[in-house]
């Protein structure tokens, strides 16, 4: 569903506005390269326009609409490298008390008024120090099973299998999520990630605080 959203997306915003009313043989290398380029200079992504783009101008060639297919000799995208971020342990520490303060109602908002409300659970507070502890996505650790859980081994772990997609096709139903198993799109992506010993205990307290099995 993601996937066909994407392909949706890329013939809306990219294919049918830039290239739309050409025919065929009008859809020259030059001129496909040169609509491309445009979108790269803004900064957009064009990945998943040039997959749509290669597969269309593929079937063409298959049923002898075209010769070649333009996308052949088209320049790939340039390649951004973006820097990786990571938490200092000061701001890990004043996110974990964040979460506790907000778990605790003892929160306050940034002019030091203390924020009320009805009770707040700890799966927030829990899932901020499952990311910390492990290092997995949020939407592997919103993704998890209690069967990805190994807490009896010598070194407890927790197997990331799957994680939480959001699906673009419906904007009415954008707060709708799927679970979506890693090995769909790659077998290395499944692997362990091991627990350390000050989370053994968080499992087995929201297990026994949750109202599902």
């Amino acid at each position: 569903m993601q996937t066909l959203a994407g392909y949706q997306t890329a013939l809306s915003q990219f294919i049918n506005p830039r290239l739309g009313g050409l025919r065929l043989t009008e859809a020259r290398t030059g001129v496909v390269d040169e609509a491309l380029a445009r979108v790269d200079h803004a900064g957009r992504t064009t990945r998943v326009t040039r997959s749509v783009l290669a597969q269309m101008f593929a079937l063409a060639v298959r049923h002898d609409a075209l010769t070649s297919n333009p996308m052949r000799e088209v320049r790939p995208p340039p390649r951004r490298r973006r820097a990786v971020k990571a938490l200092s342990v000061e701001q890990a520490r004043d996110l974990i008390r964040l979460t506790r303060a907000h778990q605790d109602g003892v929160a306050r908002d940034d002019a030091g008024l203390l924020l009320g409300g009805a009770p707040r659970s700890s799966h927030l507070h829990d899932v901020v120090l499952l990311l910390l502890g492990t290092g997995v996505r949020i939407g592997e650790a919103l993704a998890l099973e209690w069967s990805d859980l190994d807490l009896h081994a010598e070194n407890p772990c927790v197997r990331v299998a799957a994680t939480m997609v959001e699906p673009r096709r419906d904007a009415a139903k954008r707060l709708l999520l799927l679970r979506r198993p890693l090995h769909q799109r790659r077998a290395s992506a499944l692997r362990f990630q091991t627990m350390p010993k000050m989370m053994i205990a968080l499992p087995r307290k929201t297990k026994g605080s949750s109202p599902s099995p």
